[in-house]
């Protein structure tokens, strides 16, 4: 069912209840609805993407956690949402920004049990059509929210400079605040949920420095279905908890 949620198809919790049913699943509707809750539950811990029916239930067994990370371990596949050929949104719809999430410190992540084979926000980050596509959401929606605040002229003016100068400026988009003053935005792009995590490079953060309150992430969530935008203003440090996942190593030998 996940597998089919991630790939935009109709899933059907009644029936796949039913099949569990007759091939000898003693439960009642209501236990395998909670067991369900329980497998996004570690899903979410782990951050990977889970059904958004099924809404994470903590109090889970521990063997639940180590068959779910068994199995996702050896069938990454299973649960890849890049797998279908991306779907750009056909416009804005209502209500484009929303508030940031808020980051809940009291959950417990058990990540270092076992390894799980497969990063979501590090492949994202390399889906180059996902992003694209993303940016050049933004890039229509910065020209139509200009132009509805009355300044046709700025609108004109904004532009996708990832696209026309290329990657590695720090941010996607030059664009306008609603005072005119200039801005720049880094625009990151997922199918999944809000409270998604992002990639960040060294260009990145040190433009925001640079910029300060005139540099913008815009986090574009659930693209493809219904995409919102959060806004974090200011040096990413101070905006966001960093996690360093790697580093570049060269031999001084």
């Amino acid at each position: 069912m996940l597998a089919s949620e991630l790939l935009d198809e109709p899933i059907n919790k009644t029936e796949h209840r039913r099949n569990l049913k007759s091939a000898g699943v003693s439960r009642s509707d209501g236990s395998i609805e909670m067991k369900h809750q329980n497998v996004s539950s570690v899903l979410s811990d782990f951050g990977l993407p889970f059904i958004d029916g099924y809404k994470p239930l903590p109090n889970r067994q521990a063997l639940l956690e180590s068959v779910v990370i068994d199995y996702l371990s050896e069938n990454p596949e299973s649960v890849d949402p890049l797998k279908k050929s991306l779907i750009e949104p056909s416009d804005f719809g209502n209500q484009v920004f929303v508030e940031p999430p808020s980051l809940d410190r009291t959950r417990v992540i058990s990540r270092n049990r076992q390894a799980v084979k497969i990063d979501y926000a590090a492949r994202e980050a390399a889906h180059r059509s996902l992003g694209k596509a993303g940016e050049k959401w933004v890039y229509e929606l910065e020209r139509r929210r200009l132009r509805e605040l009355g300044h046709s002229k700025l609108a004109n003016e904004v532009k996708w400079v990832s696209e026309e100068l290329g990657d590695g400026l720090g941010y996607d988009i030059r664009s306008f605040d609603d005072d005119e003053s200039e801005m720049f935005i880094e625009v990151k792009t997922t199918k999944r949920r809000i409270n998604e995590p992002f990639m960040l490079t060294p260009n990145e953060l040190a433009k925001s420095k640079e910029a300060n309150s005139q540099y913008a992430i815009y986090r574009v969530f659930e693209f493809g279905s219904e995409p919102r935008i959060y806004v974090l203003r200011g040096p990413i440090d101070e905006m966001c908890d960093l996690e360093v996942t790697g580093w570049r190593a060269f031999p001084n030998k």
